[in-house]
């Protein structure tokens, strides 16, 4: 991990970073990037080249891929942009892709 402090805007500028969230002790998600940007005045980090590992309650996970990314620390919220890649099961996935669509019609 290679870690700077920088100049205007940018607080920090972190090489091989990554969280962790867990929830009474049981991880749910990491979220790991080549490169973040801190903005802690606007409570976001931009990242580049990312990858989300969301790991499932009963075993399993889904590992999402992108270009770019914002995480926003206090809400926990990403935002992932170019060449979003999912992998995973599709079995619990394809059931809530089916119930959003037919809210819609």
């Amino acid at each position: 991990v290679n870690i700077k402090a920088m100049g205007k805007g940018v607080d920090v500028e972190i090489e091989n970073f990554k969280v962790t969230h867990e929830n009474k002790g049981v991880k749910e998600w990491e979220l790991k990037a080549d490169l973040a940007q801190i903005y802690n005045d606007e409570d976001l980090t931009k990242l580049k080249n990312v990858e989300m590992v969301v790991h499932k309650e009963k075993g399993g996970q889904y590992i999402i891929s992108a270009d770019s990314g914002v995480y926003k620390s206090e809400t926990k919220d990403v935002s992932l942009d170019g060449n979003v890649k999912l992998l995973g099961p599709t079995g619990g996935l394809k059931k809530r892709l089916q119930a959003n669509s037919k809210k819609n019609e």
